[in-house]
């Protein structure tokens, strides 16, 4: 009987054993596992840095590309003011030739007119470069009768 107990506590001793063996290669198993999960998280770290530091650059980049641009669209704009106030210049010194030109044509215009009725000289323009001059009042019978003749500056011009 007794031989009997000792053989079932020893059974019972063997099994604890193999139970503990079992939960012990588990354990190292888990332990296998979890060193493997430490490396990988190790990795996924470094990487994780490296794609941050990927990052901070891109994003300083972009930065840098930003300012360029907000630079380059100032200068562009300064000088499409400076361009526009080129144009509204010369647009009134052109308004200015003009007026002054019309000015001239005017009192020119008066002038020949002047010429016409007080000496019987009237004088026209036939071409750009080609004028006639018309005299009248040179015979005191016929003071009606026209004589004239045409100047120019190129083959134009004829008599």
């Amino acid at each position: 009987d007794r031989s009997q107990a000792i053989s079932s506590v020893a059974q019972k001793g063997l099994q604890d054993i193999l139970r503990e063996e079992d939960v012990l290669y588990d354990l190292q198993a888990d332990l296998v596992a979890v060193e493997e999960l430490t490396e990988a998280a190790r990795r996924f770290r470094g990487e994780g840095a490296k794609l941050g530091e990927v990052v901070l650059q891109s994003m300083k980049a972009a930065s840098d590309r930003a300012e360029v641009m907000a630079s380059t669209a100032e200068i562009l704009h300064s000088a499409h003011e400076e361009c526009r106030k080129e144009l509204r210049d010369e647009e009134k010194k052109l308004t200015r030739k003009k007026e002054a030109a019309h000015l001239q044509s005017s009192g020119i215009g008066d002038f020949l007119a002047r010429y016409s009725r007080c000496l019987g000289l009237d004088i026209e323009r036939v071409t750009t470069q080609t004028v006639r001059l018309t005299f009248t009042l040179i015979i005191q019978d016929d003071p009606g009768r026209e004589f004239s003749l045409i100047l120019g500056l190129g083959k134009e011009a004829s008599a």
